[in-house]
């Protein structure tokens, strides 16, 4: 949402109040467990901590609150603000149609990638057989 607020400026009052709103609800919601520094995941319960903690709740909270410094961050480049667009995708050689070129699948590449699917069906077939026998 908070790249939204950046490149849709008329969205941009709406997206700030609904994103300030949730930033406070978690830090609000910052001090429970034993180390009293665990988020949950229901910020709506005023305050109240939902017994649940974890990583993704913790880091859900971070990336909550964080989403509200977007206004003190450029916002990404287009074409028209200095950003670049390179003509060969290669970086090398005078045309992409040569660089294509170079990337043209054999028949030696396509019987590699058969020799090579084959090997690892046999695998895993063996391997499940094995698993299931013992």
């Amino acid at each position: 949402m908070a790249l939204t607020a950046t490149m849709a400026s008329f969205a941009k009052d709406f997206i700030m109040e609904k994103l300030r709103t949730s930033a406070n609800a978690a830090a609000r919601h910052c001090s429970f467990g034993e180390d009293r520094n665990t988020y949950g995941m229901k910020w709506s319960l005023n305050g109240e901590w939902d017994n649940s903690c974890g990583v993704g709740m913790q880091l859900s909270a971070l990336e909550t609150v964080q989403s509200n410094l977007i206004a003190h961050i450029a916002a990404p480049v287009t074409h028209n603000t200095g950003g670049t667009i390179k003509e060969n995708p290669a970086a090398e050689g005078d045309t992409a149609d040569e660089y294509i070129r170079e990337l043209a699948v054999t028949t030696r590449d396509c019987v590699s990638a058969g020799l090579l699917t084959t090997c690892m069906l046999l695998l895993l077939i063996g391997t499940t057989v094995w698993m299931m026998t013992e």
